[in-house]
């Protein structure tokens, strides 16, 4: 299956391939209905009938969907030029158009115009090979984002061990190992990582088992397992933890996980993340810059060698300055002439007031 992403401007358009794909009937009654799928009750991701349209609602303001089924040889669209007016029930009219590819295979083409969110395309490329590592890994499915082929990123595991155990009434396989600490990357996440139909539930499980808070070694844990049967949440970031089936497999995790991690458990240390080393190399460079602007007195103001004070002028440079029109200097004492008016002038940035002689009538 061949997925295509491509965000231009304003709009981002999702193309699916290779699937079933939908026809009039199924787009009534598959797709406008909120609130109700025909997955219900199945082994299947989708249950509420709700996730696809409300991303499109939170996107922006107006869409299209296009899809054809396997053997059909058209397919058909309809749009909603203001999909977040909800005033009003609305009625679509359904266009047949050109089938976009071989008549064969079936598609889904969704397009959303007039986004008003920011979309980080590095972001949504790394959550995209994050959440379907698994199936691309396989070769199962084909992710290209604007162009770009998705690769499935590496979990920096030593070695493997693969298990195949049965519980729940079903069959539970996957994988776990050690991680080797040199290979994991600033966002590596430890623990186990649960997967349905090979896509990315929730990860950093540990099954019972002490976390790496608990016990620093076994942060070298990683592995990844295929979790059926277990009812997901609304938004599918997590299992039913109440469930009969998910208590049945978590003990039987549990017992399958004990070797490996009281294994791990007994390295008292664990080597800190890249992230951790990214900051320590930073604070690092910062310290020897600071111990190189040390070194340069120049550059601060408590080192710089103290002006001498000039001494008091005398009487002669007193009477120079006043014949060339000059005022005193805040400091200078200048005796008061008897009988003369005093004017009070305050210096910016100086709180005491000068008092300056102002001439007298017999002076002027």
């Amino acid at each position: 299956m061949k997925v295509e992403v491509a965000v231009h401007g304003d709009a981002v358009t999702v193309m699916s391939e290779g699937g079933e794909g939908m026809g009039p009937k199924d787009l009534e009654r598959r797709y406008l209905r909120w609130g109700k799928s025909t997955k219900r009750g199945k082994e299947l991701l989708g249950q509420y009938g709700q996730g696809g349209k409300a991303a499109i609602g939170h996107l922006g303001h107006s869409f299209s969907v296009e899809s054809s089924r396997p053997g059909d040889a058209v397919g058909w669209r309809f749009t909603d030029p203001n999909y977040r007016d909800r005033s009003r029930l609305k009625t679509y009219e359904l266009h047949e158009v050109s089938k976009r590819v071989a008549e064969d295979l079936g598609y889904v083409r969704i397009r959303v115009d007039e986004v008003d969110k920011r979309i980080d395309l590095k972001r949504v490329g790394q959550r995209l090979a994050d959440a379907f590592r698994l199936l691309l890994e396989r070769g199962d499915l084909q992710i290209v984002l604007n162009g770009s082929p998705l690769k499935p990123r590496s979990l920096g595991e030593i070695a493997r061990k693969d298990f195949r155990v049965r519980a729940a009434a079903t069959i539970v396989a996957g994988w776990v190992g050690p991680v080797d600490p040199a290979r994991r990357t600033a966002d590596f996440v430890p623990g186990v990582r649960c997967y349905r139909l090979g896509r990315l539930v929730k990860d950093g499980e540990f099954f019972g088992h002490p976390t790496p808070a608990q016990e620093p070694g076994i942060a070298l844990l990683i592995g990844e397992v295929e979790i059926p049967r277990v009812p997901l949440t609304i938004n599918k970031s997590d299992f039913d933890r109440d469930s009969a089936p998910w208590v049945d497999i978590e003990g039987r995790l549990h017992r399958l996980l004990k070797p490996i991690a009281r294994q791990l458990s007994r390295q008292t240390e664990s080597p800190p993340p890249p992230s951790a080393v990214k900051v320590a190399q930073q604070v690092r460079r910062l310290l020897s810059q600071a111990l190189r602007w040390a070194d340069r007195p120049e550059l601060f103001l408590g080192s710089a060698p103290v002006r001498p004070r000039k001494s008091p002028p005398g009487n002669d440079d007193r009477a120079c300055r006043l014949r060339h029109g000059r005022l005193p200097l805040p400091d200078d004492d200048i005796p008061e002439a008897p009988g003369a008016s005093i004017r009070r002038l305050t210096w910016p940035g100086d709180p005491k007031s000068d008092r300056i002689p102002a001439p007298s009538a017999r002076q002027g």
